[in-house]
């Protein structure tokens, strides 16, 4: 008898949950590197920061040019909190790409966290 296993989707939360309790001042740039190198690990899902008030959450500011530095691996999901809206992209592989181009696709759809 084969017993299956629920399939378990990890979602790496350290550059939104754990840069709120870091010094507002880290670079742009390692934060981009850090990104590259969680991206680097093989993650599937990961929420890279939150669209919130600098003035409440500094360590958020600027999160518009983090998205612009670092380099996204392909079948990942970048995910990215604000409030009410659950902003996300989806780094394709080749195949994706094709096909996008095929059907004219300019933007990924974030699939429902529930679905996968």
């Amino acid at each position: 008898m084969s017993r299956r296993y629920p399939e378990i989707v990890y979602t790496e939360e350290g550059m939104r949950k754990g840069m709120q309790v870091e010094d507002a001042n880290i670079p742009i740039d390692a934060k981009a590197v850090l990104l590259d190198a969680l991206s680097e690990t093989g993650l599937k899902r990961i929420v890279v920061g939150s669209f919130v008030s600098p003035r409440f959450t500094p360590q958020m500011a600027r999160i518009d040019e983090l998205m612009r530095k670092f380099h996204p691996k392909v079948k990942t999901l970048y995910d990215m909190n604000a409030p009410f809206v659950d902003v996300c992209f989806w780094s394709p592989g080749p195949q994706e790409q094709t096909a996008a181009a095929d059907i004219n696709a300019d933007e990924e759809v974030c699939p429902n966290q529930d679905s996968q």
